[in-house]
């Protein structure tokens, strides 16, 4: 059996769960329409600080509009034998939510590119098909 972090015993039916589910290998990259789009993303451990392996990583991507997909996974740890529940939200600017103990922490899984004219123009064409 696993310990989750808050002392938790995890059932090996779980574990057996978890691991049925899609790896993040599988879920990503994923492309937003304006065309940003995410490779991968890298985990560590909550508790030893390890890199967690993609394969070890387990759960869905949903996408909840056209600027948003979130991400609901288990982390599964062997160095220090933990299973850890991981959420976060990607946006298409290139930020990413990742959900803590203390609440919503930003990142960014993209560098910061500058706003071009054609982005300006974009957004304007966007707002003009909203008011007609």
């Amino acid at each position: 059996m696993d310990i989750l972090p808050d002392g938790d015993q995890v059932s090996e039916s779980l574990i057996n769960v978890i691991t049925s589910l899609p790896t993040i290998d599988t879920l990503l990259p994923h492309t937003f329409p304006n065309g940003s789009h995410v490779d991968s993303l890298s985990v560590s451990c909550i508790e030893c600080g390890s890199n967690i392996p993609h394969e070890n990583i387990h759960g869905k991507l949903e996408i909840r509009n056209k600027h948003t997909a979130q991400l609901q996974a288990h982390l599964l740890c062997y160095h220090c034998q933990v299973v850890a529940y991981y959420e976060a939200r990607l946006h298409d600017d290139g930020t990413v939510l990742i959900r803590t103990e203390g609440g919503w922490t930003e990142e960014r899984y993209s560098p910061q590119r500058p706003v071009t004219l054609q982005d300006h123009f974009l957004k304007l064409i966007e707002t003009a098909k909203k008011l007609f």
